[in-house]
Parts: C-alpha cells; structure tokens; sequence
C-alpha cells in the first residue's frame, strides 16, 4: 500500500524540521511524542510536533503528489535531512515506513501512524476563536525584555511562566522569580474581552526565535483557546497550553515614589559590573554600589579571591540621603537586565538600602525592572 508521496528541497525540509523539533521533548510521555507529525496540506508538507505543553506546526513547500500522513522520530528524521546535500528529497509512504531518496542516498524510517497524533490534545478548533493582532516586532521585543526574570525552579509553576494581561488595547507582559519583575506594554487590536493569562516562557521564547528569524513578517496573531492560546505568523504556529495558578499582584510591588535617580551610560556600568562580578562569584555574587557626588562606585570582594573597585560618573536627580547612599544587589540580575537595555543610557531609581531598585531604559518608557536588594552586614 502506498501513500503520500512528494518531493521537497532538502534546504527547506532541513529549515522546517530544525524549528519543528525545539517542542519535542527529550523523555517523552508516550513514543509518539518523540515523532514529528508529516502531513499534506493544501500542496504544501505539514510538519507538527508536541511535548502537549506546546507545540510547534509549519508549512514547507514541496510537490505533492499523493496525499497522506505519517509520523516518524524527529530526531532520526532530521539528523538525516541535515546531512544530505542540497537539492531534491523524494519522500514516499511504503507499507509502513517513510522512504526517503536523494542522489544516490536512500533510507527507510519506521513509525507510527497519524491517526495516533493526539492533536486534539493540544487544539480545540470546535470552539470559538478570540484573535488579537500586534506588531511581530514589538512582540519579540517584549519577549526578550521580559522572559529572561521568570523562575527556573518548578515548585511554583505559575512564575515559570510570563503573565500576559490585556486591557483596553494595550498589552502588558510581566514575568518574576520572586528576587526581580520585569514589565514591558505594548498596543494590541482585535475584538476581544479584557482578560489575563498566564503563557509558558519556553514557548515565549521560541515564538521570538522565530518570529524573529522572520525578517518580511510584519503582524502576528495571537488566538486564545479555552486552556490555551496560539501564534500565528506566516507559515508557523506555536500554541501551548496556559498555566494555571494565582500570578503575584505585580502592580503592589512595583513602588509608588522613589527618593531619587541616577542616570548612567549603559556600557561603563555594564563593564564595571561585568569586571566587580568576577570577584562576586565567590561570595554569594553580592556586589554593593556606593553613591557619592556624581559617582557610583561598584565593588565586590572575596576572602579567597581579592576585591574590586570600580567608579561609573552619575547624573543624579532628586534628594540623596546625607553622607551618600550604599546598596548590594546579586550582580547576575544586574547584568541580565543590562543586557536587554537597548539603550545607550539606564536610569535607577532608588528609595532605601534595603527598598527595591527600579531600573528604566529612557528610550523605553513602557518597560521597568525591578530588583531586590541583598541585605549585607556594614
């Protein structure tokens, strides 16, 4: 018995199976999770996988010939792929197995059939469709500038993740660990109810991987589902499942009034605070930031390793406590949010010692970062 069968440059198919491949998961829950769904669509190859917390499904072109669907391992497939050279796969469903030629190479995948794939796991196309539209870079921006605070630990599930809330127009991305909050708005437009979500980092970031890697795509379309929520651009969709749980009262923590500012240029401070982490590493990654005049000093010492000492000139604005001001932060959340700063100067804004400190990007009014200060002896 033979089914599907088309041909399809090996470039495109390699592309496709390289981005296909980030949702499968590494120890699945059931052997067709580590497979890659191949189905033809519309004289195009369909490529899906999931790990049933997201999933990844785009369009490749190729010349159809039979329709048909299979599913075969992801990895197997595309280490093939990969290796081939450049020019023309012929790929054929022969009792069973998926055939694959080119040149003179020529293999034989087993798998598994398509009407296993559990796509009605992930996708509820019965039910209505709430559709919102923005701008594809603005969206990737917010990704970046907001994903990277989330929580790694996995006992609170709801702060691995990046709370999205939509409100009249506009929407707010916020993401925290607990030791740091990152929030970043942008304008949306579409016919949809106010509400809040809470969407995984992981497929956050790779829908701005690539929407990212897609130069051309000016708009994406974000689609809520009961439970889940989909992205749409050009010839890919990655959807996932939401996260449940009570996401922190973000607006309580960021604070009302601070006492005064300093305004910095972004690549001294970010070197100072690169070259003072090298001696923080080895103890606890505390660095401590003193404030005189019109200079900030950045410091860091280790009883095994040395101490470190760095100045960084300061505009100030507002009222600095006499005698100067001090104040210890980890230098990883330093240096993670000055990453992200895509701005020649930051600004932070300072109330106490032990207040947290709230960094701005001035080319970026709609984004602020919070970081919680260490409390440190003297």
């Amino acid at each position: 018995m033979r089914q599907m069968k088309l041909e399809i440059l090996q470039e495109n198919l390699a592309k496709g199976l390289s981005n296909s491949s980030r949702s499968v998961s590494s120890k699945p829950q059931m052997p067709i999770l580590a497979n890659v769904l191949l189905s033809t669509d519309n004289g195009q190859l369909k490529l899906a996988t999931t790990n049933l917390e997201m999933g990844i499904t785009l369009w490749v072109g190729a010349r159809i010939e039979k329709e048909g669907s299979f599913t075969v391992p992801a990895k197997t497939l595309n280490e093939l792929v990969t290796g081939l050279r450049p020019g023309k796969i012929e790929m054929e469903l022969v009792d069973g197995q998926l055939s694959l030629k080119s040149g003179k190479f020529a293999a034989k995948i087993n798998g598994i059939p398509a009407g296993e794939w559990p796509v009605k796991e992930i996708l509820s196309e019965d039910k209505k469709e709430e559709v919102l539209e923005v701008d594809a870079a603005e969206l990737v921006a917010a990704i970046n500038k907001v994903a990277f605070s989330v929580a790694l630990d996995e006992s609170r599930p709801v702060l691995t993740g990046v709370l999205l809330k939509i409100e009249n127009g506009t929407a707010t991305m916020v993401a925290t660990d607990g030791f740091r909050l990152s929030c970043k708005s942008f304008k949306v437009s579409g016919s949809l109810e106010d509400r809040t979500i809470v969407v995984p980092a992981k497929a956050l970031w790779e829908v701005g991987r690539i929407v990212g890697e897609v130069k051309n795509e000016q708009k994406l379309k974000i689609i809520f589902l009961p439970g889940q929520v989909r992205f749409l651009t050009g010839e890919t969709e990655i959807f996932a499942r939401l996260i449940e749980g009570n996401f922190p009262v973000y607006e309580r923590i960021i604070p009302k009034e601070t006492a005064f500012d300093v305004v910095l240029d972004k690549e001294e401070f970010l070197r100072a605070v690169k070259t003072a982490g090298i001696f923080a590493r080895d103890s606890a990654n505390i660095i401590k930031l003193k404030l005189s005049d019109n200079d900030l000093e950045i410091s860091a010492n280790a009883a095994q390793v040395g101490e470190d000492k760095g100045d960084v000139p300061v505009k100030v604005e507002g009222s600095v406590p006499v005698g100067g001001f001090s104040i210890a932060f980890n230098f990883r959340y330093l240096l993670d949010v000055l990453n992200i700063a895509d701005s020649e100067q930051v600004k932070i804004s300072f109330s106490g010692p032990l207040a947290p400190g709230v960094v701005k990007i001035p080319a970026d009014p709609d984004f602020l970062h919070i970081i919680m200060p260490v409390r440190v002896q003297g």
